[in-house]
């Protein structure tokens, strides 16, 4: 009763601030202190073995407290419905998977590839070769209790391509040895490497995928993380527990992680403004309207990180022959028919910026600001090309959004009535919006297209014609040329990659409309949970993190 009296307040409290019910611009603006934006900017990767065999270490040395962290999940990576046990078979990776799994390396921000599961690695880049050589940890157990080794490894790199989620670059892995893997690749370019930090790639058990079946591993995850699955309610939560037999001597130092689906904002929100029972201490938020009426409200976190998480963009269904937007001109017209800045100005709260490209500055690709084939407003040019794509009495479509931004995409709406598009706008739950990512739709589908800094994974996850997502999305046949291309130099090209981003623009197979940055919500007193150090937004350092002495979340 006590907590939900508190949440109830929260809410009001919200709602008065927000201004519930209204066109969710706050009632009040006062000034509030932004995050200041930590803009990651590509890189080029030089990822040489280490000697070092020593695991990760927290940044101080006295005593370590345990606790639990909470966690927000959206269901929009995914939803806390579906298996998550076998991390390369769902399209989006887990924020969870890195819990229970682990990778070989892990890749700081600042470009650096740490050893993790391995100790060291050797890249031989000689045409005739073109191998990596993994020396893997030794004495390491998976929570089965089966052992890390060398051929449990390669089956792992083997299974990536077989289940459809290999990188182009990766051929195939052997054992030469009991810890030590070889991969041969085809190109080490400037992406393949990272694939060996990635979560969506962690190394799980081999014994428990052969003994039970896929499906089995799929809903009974087992990897060598510093955390064990104990609760799993499909759509509601997942509760891990500390592993007792972690292979980091001490560690961890945390008692449990758990994570709660909560997709109402005004939910969310209680829960992050909450200090008892239910509270949560992490959330990554790129809703600009929710970060600004968090800063108002008062929270008990740190928010001084902001990170640039990609670009929000319209996804005309143009791959289907019969759909209104297979035709470039249609395409072209939604992109003139937006005004970018109106948006930004009615709900971006100093936050959101206008976009007239997909690639978001810091990222290779981004393009000069006078480049010619920037997207533009201009209403009249859209009514023309309405005109000359034989639709100049217009259609009727449905335009696909989470809940989260609906008020923008209510401006969106009233501006493409005034070409004649006429929108049905739907918000469908997170899973729904999953299903059509993967299945297919007909209409708009707005989502972020979330950056890396390097750049390379983005334009393979997003658009490359092998990737099972976004299937409705136009491919053009230059595309898979420019993208070998552009990712096959070790260091990362910007003019390489700005040929794609030119391509993407001629085709407009996504329609930008504006650039988007997540706050993190840290709570106070967590330390060490490694969001400012490494490069995906969804990778922290479980292993690492504890309460502080004192903390109230010790309690």
């Amino acid at each position: 009763m006590k907590r939900a009296l508190s949440l109830t307040l929260a809410v009001v409290m919200l709602c008065a601030l927000a201004a519930c019910g209204g066109n969710g611009t706050p009632t009040q603006a006062p000034s509030v202190e932004l995050p200041s934006v930590n803009m990651p900017t590509n890189y080029n990767p030089a990822p040489t073995g280490s000697s070092s065999t020593e695991a990760p270490e927290a940044s101080s040395e006295e005593a370590k407290y345990g606790g639990v962290v909470r966690f927000i999940d959206t269901g929009s990576n995914g939803g806390t419905a579906e298996p998550f046990g076998v991390p390369w078979t769902p399209v989006l990776a887990k924020g969870y998977s890195v819990v229970w799994s682990e990778n070989l390396v892990n890749f700081t921000q600042d470009g650096i590839y740490e050893p993790h599961l391995a100790t060291d690695w050797d890249i031989n880049m000689d045409p005739d070769v073109q191998t990596i050589t993994f020396q893997i940890r030794e004495g390491i157990k998976f929570t089965d209790g089966s052992p890390l080794n060398a051929e449990a490894v390669a089956w792992n790199i083997n299974r990536w391509p077989e289940d459809g989620k290999g990188d182009e670059g990766i051929d195939k892995a052997w054992t030469d040895g009991e810890y030590t893997v070889v991969v041969h690749y085809f190109n080490l370019g400037s992406v393949l490497f990272e694939t060996f930090a990635s979560h969506s790639y962690s190394i799980i058990s081999m014994k428990n995928f052969l003994d039970n079946g896929k499906e089995y591993a799929m809903q009974h995850p087992v990897g060598t993380g510093p955390f064990i699955l104990d609760e799993w309610i499909p759509g509601t939560s997942i509760k891990f527990t500390r592993n007792p037999d972690y292979w980091m001597e001490g560690r961890p130092y945390l008692d449990g992680v758990e994570y709660y689906e909560i997709s109402d904002i005004m939910t969310q929100n209680a829960a992050l403004i909450s200090e008892g029972d239910g509270a949560i201490d992490m959330f990554a938020i790129s809703n600009v309207e929710q970060v600004y009426t968090l800063l108002q409200a008062g929270t008990n976190h740190d928010t001084s990180y902001m990170r640039g998480s990609g670009t929000f963009v319209l996804g005309p269904s143009s791959n289907n022959p019969d759909s209104p937007f297979a035709d470039l001109k249609v395409r072209q017209a939604v992109s003139y028919a937006i005004d970018r800045e109106a948006i930004a100005e009615a709900k971006g709260f100093g936050i959101m910026k206008p976009a007239y490209q997909i690639t978001a500055a810091g990222y290779a690709g981004h393009l000069p600001e006078d480049s010619p084939n920037l997207a533009s407003y201009d209403l009249e040019k859209a009514k023309a090309l309405m005109v000359e794509a034989g639709y100049e009495n217009g259609f009727n479509t449905t335009l696909y959004a989470t809940p989260a931004v609906q008020d923008a995409m209510v401006i969106i709406q009233a501006q493409l009535e005034e070409i004649g598009i006429h929108c049905e706008l739907e918000t469908p739950e997170p899973g729904r919006m999953s299903d059509l990512q993967i299945n297919g739709w007909e209409g708009l589908y707005a989502f972020n297209f979330g950056q890396v800094m390097n750049t390379g994974i983005s334009y393979f996850i997003w658009y490359h014609p092998n990737q099972n997502s976004y299937v409705s999305a136009y491919r053009p046949e230059e595309y898979e040329e420019l993208f070998l291309e552009a990712r096959g130099y070790p260091e990362i090209d910007d003019g390489l990659f700005g040929n794609l981003s030119n391509l993407l623009l001629d085709n407009m197979i996504y329609v930008p409309v504006y650039h988007n940055y997540s706050t993190y919500f840290v709570r106070n007193g967590l330390v060490d949970h490694g969001y400012h150090k490494y490069s995906s937004d969804t990778i922290w350092a479980p292993w690492a993190a504890y309460w502080e002495e004192g903390s109230p979340r010790l309690g």
